[in-house]
């Protein structure tokens, strides 16, 4: 079964779900297509308030008798005050492990990004990047920006959509070519509603065709859970 380290389930946080009965049918959706675990990762919000609504969410489910794995996760958006929160411990972090979700901005590079990156890395702080093929950092160059990233101690997380071309041609070249060059560590939906459920069927089947199963297996199951229990993904 798969675990989704980036999506957005947890409702009236920001904008994914409106209520708690489409968290849940969201939930029964990501069942369906195969997975058993996420990590809702809601734009950077309060850390007690999205605790607390992880904790309804948990309660929720299990009064359902829904078997669904949860874990803490926020999507950063890279900042100064994003990586002091994240050095000093302030900063929430994937299911309270030593990596974290940041994404890049999508209209300018970040020619920083590697000696940033190492800093966290000297920290003993790992940065999941988002679904970099849809960064302007990526777009001007993925295989260089890839091999750079990773040399600094990044990781890197594509988003199933950008294969069906969810984001534009350029999006899906990137990915194509990223996926090619095996740079990603995880793959996850960034599911924000319901109707996502269509596309990310199509997704996965997309991606199987081009990785095939056992890399399936690496992107879905095995890092994710490697990465959930604060282990160093293969």
């Amino acid at each position: 079964m798969y675990l989704d380290l980036h999506t957005h389930l947890l409702w009236g946080i920001d904008d994914g779900p409106r209520s708690e009965a489409e968290s849940v049918e969201m939930v029964h959706a990501l069942i369906t297509l195969g997975f058993d675990g996420a990590a809702p990762s809601p734009h950077c919000v309060n850390a007690m308030f999205l605790r607390q609504r992880l904790e309804e969410f948990e309660a929720v489910l299990s009064r359902a008798s829904i078997d669904f794995d949860l874990y803490e996760n926020t999507e950063n958006k890279l900042s100064p005050s994003m990586i002091a929160d994240v050095i000093t411990g302030k900063g929430m972090m994937l299911a309270r492990t030593r990596f974290f979700l940041v994404e890049l901005s999508p209209f300018a590079p970040c020619p920083a990004l590697p000696s940033i990156l190492a800093q966290l890395a000297n920290a003993a702080r790992t940065a999941l990047i988002a679904h970099p093929e849809r960064s302007a950092h990526f777009l001007q160059g993925a295989e260089a920006a890839a091999v750079a990233v990773r040399a600094a101690g990044g990781l890197l997380q594509l988003d199933l959509g950008s294969l069906v071309g969810l984001y534009g041609r350029d999006a899906e070249r990137a990915a194509r070519q990223l996926l090619d060059g095996e740079h990603y560590a995880v793959a996850a939906t960034d599911m924000h509603e319901l109707d996502d459920a269509r596309w990310i069927g199509r997704a996965l089947s997309a991606l199987d065709r081009f990785c095939g199963p056992a890399e399936v297996e690496r992107l879905l199951t095995i890092n994710p859970r490697r990465i959930a229990q604060g282990e160093s993904p293969v």
